[in-house]
């Protein structure tokens, strides 16, 4: 099991962690959001015991589990697990791995260690997701977002294109799936 860094997402819609849940109105990465001693921490105590547990019932996990994890003053709480990337925590993530994302994943299908292969940046992320008032009640769907192509030019900016929530993408390897 090779962990990848934290992203720590907000899912209240509006500033100050006000408002309702949604589906997250961003996510940002950075090296200070956990310390390695943590990181060893759910990696052992929580992400491993999973996985063994699914292989002593006859399911030899491969691919990607993400831990949807709160930490309280209680320590980690689990809130989810799923064998796809989280959004819009990935995001972020996947803006500060410098190694290549295919190979890593080809790796994990395959069985190969890949811990020292994983390069990451140390430069911060953050991934803001754009929505229409109203957003998570009623809002108005179909309207125009200017300014992407501008923004997309911005050195260090990508900018990520979502369908509405009824949409999933997906990538099929063998062995494993990979959701987007």
């Amino acid at each position: 099991m090779v962990p990848l860094v934290a992203a720590q997402d907000h899912k209240r819609v509006g500033d100050g962690d006000t408002g309702p849940n949604t589906g997250g109105m961003g996510a940002y990465s950075t090296q200070s959001i956990i310390d390695d001693k943590m990181r060893d921490w759910l990696v052992h105590h929580i992400a491993q015991p999973v996985v063994a547990g699914m292989k002593r019932e006859g399911v030899e996990y491969k691919g990607v589990l993400y831990c949807g994890l709160m930490m309280t003053a209680r320590g980690p709480m689990v809130l989810e697990f799923n064998c796809r990337f989280g959004d819009p925590e990935t995001q972020p993530i996947l803006m500060r791995l410098e190694s290549d994302l295919l190979d890593t994943l080809e790796a994990a299908v395959e069985g190969r260690f890949i811990n020292d292969d994983l390069r990451w940046t140390s430069d911060a992320s953050v991934c803001v997701v754009v929505a229409s008032g109203g957003y998570p009640g009623t809002f108005e769907a179909g309207k125009k977002i200017a300014g992407l192509e501008q923004a997309g030019e911005l050195e260090g900016v990508k900018v990520f294109h979502a369908r509405p929530a009824t949409a999933m993408t997906f990538i099929s390897l063998p062995e494993a799936a990979f959701w987007a």
